[in-house]
């Protein structure tokens, strides 16, 4: 710990002894005293003690605005969303023109996901304080949330309009922008974005994916990289990393990408998937068998594994272990088209063309077309 940090420590612990103190020394309660000893509780992050010792100022002086207001916090700090909206609520009855005040509820009503009653109060501050540039960045996240994209990137332009190197409301027009598939929009936002602060990894993961979604695959993995630089944990960078190798056809690459996934989290089912595609795309079957049937222990109820892996042990010539995992798919989803049109292929395979015929005109009469072409070579 710094020595400046020590010592302001070292300040609070003896302000609070002295405080403390006071308290039993008087003869009357004092609310102010406890309000003091609270606020020092706070901001040594002790929050039950600060939580008891503002109580007891509220209960001396129940009208106090500033009390409720620090009760709000410490709340807050206690993961009680619910408990600060009540305390903001009752400071705001007592300070009616307080922005900050509704700034705080406003918080606690979009982390209960009370968007609407969020916004209400965002607009309560900027009619308070019009040039506060954050609680316009606060009310267009809130907007985002409500899927009002249009509406907040109105918002993160009236910030930018008063703070055009506001690096928060840069970066969050860019998410709504990648929403609305603006992406060339978003690149250039997060181009400003980043010169304002580089050391963001979000603001490179995103950047990539705007990439990504035009196709600038080369682009987009210079941006995840970088991303992972920064946050070599990141998941999404190194999957989305897998998906921009894999469509340049590096899938080596990818699969390296993937299996970092896997370290992070083994229960990624998906990504077994993935890396299994890619392994039978390169010709090591086993491989993709080993992920898929991974994939099948996590979810064991994904007609896609089973499929996939009939699929795989089919190229694999296994053709008797593809018809039971295709027989075990259409178990879980009878209504999959796909599936009778591999099952019926596989039974072809195994002379047994009567029953590959049937299954063939049914996942024609599901609308898999590619069936019909199947019919006419291999079924009269």
């Amino acid at each position: 710990m710094p020595p400046f940090l020590i010592f302001e420590t070292m300040k609070n612990f003896i302000i609070l002894i002295i405080i403390s103190f006071l308290i039993g020394s008087c003869t009357y309660d004092h609310g102010e005293l406890y309000f003091e000893k609270a606020n020092l509780e706070f901001r040594l992050k002790d929050y039950q003690a600060a939580l008891a010792d503002v109580t007891k100022a509220i209960e001396i002086e129940p009208k106090s605005a500033h009390y409720y207001t620090l009760r709000g916090e410490v709340r807050s700090a206690l993961m009680d969303d619910e408990g600060a909206l009540e305390d903001f609520t009752r400071a705001i009855e007592f300070d009616t023109k307080n922005a900050p005040l509704y700034l705080c509820r406003a918080t606690s009503k979009h982390k209960l996901k009370n968007y609407r009653g969020a916004m209400e109060d965002y607009s309560t501050v900027l009619e308070l304080n019009p040039t506060d540039t954050h609680s316009y960045c606060l009310r267009g996240i809130t907007k985002t949330a409500l899927k009002d994209y249009q509406g907040a990137i109105s918002d993160f332009n009236l910030a930018l309009k008063m703070d055009p190197s506001n690096a928060d409301a840069l970066y969050n027009r860019a998410l709504n922008k990648n929403i609305i598939f603006d992406f060339k929009g978003a690149i250039t936002d997060f181009n400003k974005a980043l010169e304002c602060d580089s050391t963001y990894p979000n603001i490179y993961y995103n950047r990539g994916f705007s990439k990504a979604k035009l196709l600038h695959h080369q682009g987009a993995i210079a941006d995840f990289t970088k991303a992972l630089a920064l946050n070599p944990i990141d998941t999404n960078s190194y999957r989305m990393r897998g998906v921009s190798k894999s469509e340049l056809l590096d899938y080596v690459g990818a699969i390296a990408d993937y299996s970092k996934v896997l370290e992070l989290d083994s229960n990624a089912a998906e990504f077994y998937v993935k890396r299994g595609i890619l392994k039978n795309k390169l010709y090591d079957f086993s491989g993709a068998i080993l992920d898929l049937s991974k994939s099948i222990c996590i979810n064991p109820g994904d007609t896609n594994s089973y499929l996939l892996r009939g699929i795989v042990k089919t190229n694999s010539l296994d053709y008797s272990g593809a018809l039971i995992d295709f027989n075990k798919a259409i178990e879980i989803g009878p209504s999959v088209a796909e599936l009778y049109y591999y099952r019926g292929i596989v039974k072809m395979y195994l002379s047994q063309n009567e029953s590959g015929c049937r299954d063939l005109n049914k996942a024609g009469e599901l609308d898999f077309e590619a069936a019909y072409d199947m019919i006419k070579k291999f079924c009269r």
